[in-house]
């Protein structure tokens, strides 16, 4: 399986990544990653951190 590029993850749409609406921002419930992709943290009780499955996405 290969890597997904940020590209790649920009053409997601649905599951735990999506890219941020016309004025930059995520959705309720969502993090907005430094990579500019927004991620599902379940507003926070879901923290991303090393080793979770978005965390390369999210800070790469």
């Amino acid at each position: 399986m290969k890597k997904l590029t940020k590209k790649d993850l920009m053409k997601i749409n649905g599951g735990n990544i999506r890219p941020p609406d016309a004025n930059g921002n995520c959705q309720p419930g969502w993090y907005l990653c430094p990579s500019n992709i927004c991620v599902y943290d379940k507003g926070g009780q879901n923290p991303i951190v090393p080793g979770s499955p978005h965390y390369n996405a999210c800070f790469g």
